[in-house]
C-alpha cells in the first residue's frame, strides 16, 4: 500500500508593517517519511526532497510548485543523506548507495530545472561508507563529509572530501577520531569544522589538521554546529531529563563553560540554521 505524504509549508515575510504568509499542501502518492527543505541560493524559492522516494519539488517565492522530478537514484539508505543548494541555481543530493556487498557515497547534481547533470559514487575497497553532510564552500567547491568502516568491524575513519562542481576529487583527508555520526561546517576562515559525536575536528581550507577538541556530554543528537562571531555553538539532549542544552566553543575549540545553557525544553533537537545577522534558529520535536 502506498502512503500519502502531506507537506504543509508556512512561510512568513515582513514588508513595512504588513505580514504576508501562505500555507501550501503537497500530496504525493508514494512513501515519503524523510523530507528535506532547502532554500535556493539564486532566488527566494526552495526545494523539497523526499529522500526515501527521490522526488524533488521546486517551490517558487509564492509557494507554487514550479516543477517536480523523480530522480533515478539508488535508495540504499536514506538515513544517511543530505541535500544542498548551489550558487549556480542547482542542487546536490548525497545518499548512501549499495555497491556490491558494501555501501558507497553517491552524489548527484541536478540543475535549476531538476535535470540530472551527473551522478557519481565514491568508495574504497572493503569499506562501508556512511555519508552525513554535503555543502558548498565560499570558493564554489563541494565538501562531502562522512565516515567509513572496514568490513563493519574497523578501523573507522572520518572522511573529508573536497570536490569540484563536476564531482572530481580535489582531496580526501581521513581522521581516526571515531565513527559516531555528525556533520561538517564551512567556517568563515575558509576551513572546515567536523563533528563526530562530541569530538570536533578543525582543518584549514586544504583539509590540513589544525585542532581537535573532545567534550564528554550527556547527549545523543550530534548535528552540525553553527558559527557565531566569537566561536561555535552546538546542541544536544540530556539522557536523563531529555532537556535541550547548548554549548559554546571559541575559535580554537576551547569550551566556554559560562556559556553552557540547559533549557526547560524537553524533546529531540533538530538542525541549527544560521541567520545572516549571525544569530541562529532551530525547531524541536517536543516529547509529550
Amino acid at each position: 500500500m502506498m502512503n500519502k505524504l502531506l507537506v504543509v509549508l508556512l512561510l512568513f515575510s515582513f514588508h513595512s508593517l504588513a505580514q504576508e504568509q501562505y500555507v501550501k499542501h503537497i500530496t504525493q502518492s508514494s512513501s515519503a517519511t524523510r523530507v528535506r527543505i532547502v532554500p535556493s541560493k539564486t532566488d527566494n524559492g526552495f526545494v523539497i526532497m523526499a529522500l526515501d522516494s527521490s522526488i524533488v519539488y521546486k517551490i517558487g517565492n509564492c509557494g507554487n510548485v514550479e516543477w517536480s522530478k523523480k530522480l533515478s537514484l539508488s535508495l540504499g539508505s536514506y538515513n544517511y543523506a543530505d541535500v544542498a543548494s548551489l550558487s549556480d541555481g542547482g542542487y546536490v543530493v548525497l545518499l548512501r548507495s549499495p555497491l556490491g556487498i558494501y555501501y558507497a557515497m553517491q552524489l548527484t547534481k541536478i540543475n535549476a530545472s531538476g535535470n540530472v547533470v551527473w551522478s557519481k559514487t565514491y568508495s574504497a575497497n572493503d569499506y562501508d561508507m556512511f555519508p552525513y553532510t554535503i555543502t558548498q564552500d565560499a570558493t564554489g567547491n563541494l565538501i562531502m563529509y562522512g565516515n567509513c568502516s572496514f568490513q563493519n568491524v574497523g578501523p573507522n575513519y572520518n572522511l573529508l572530501t573536497k570536490l569540484d562542481l563536476n564531482g572530481n576529487i580535489i582531496f580526501t583527508k581521513a581522521f581516526d577520531l571515531g565513527q559516531i555520526w555528525g556533520g561538517c561546517l564551512n567556517t568563515s576562515d575558509g576551513g572546515y569544522l567536523m563533528r563526530t559525536s562530541s569530538t570536533f575536528i578543525k582543518t584549514d581550507t586544504n583539509g590540513n589538521f589544525q585542532w581537535v577538541s573532545h567534550y564528554s556530554t550527556p547527549a545523543y543528537f550530534y548535528y552540525t554546529p553553527v558559527e557565531v562571531s566569537d566561536g561555535y555553538v552546538y546542541h544536544g539532549r540530556t539522557n536523563t531529563s531529555q532537556q535541550i542544552y547548548f554549548y559554546k566553543m571559541d575559535k580554537q575549540g576551547n569550551l566556554i563553560s559560562n556559556n553552557i545553557k540547559v533549557t526547560s525544553i524537553s524533546g529531540n533537537p533538530n538542525l541549527l540554521h544560521q541567520k545572516p545577522n549571525g544569530n541562529f534558529l532551530t525547531t524541536y520535536s517536543k516529547n509529550s
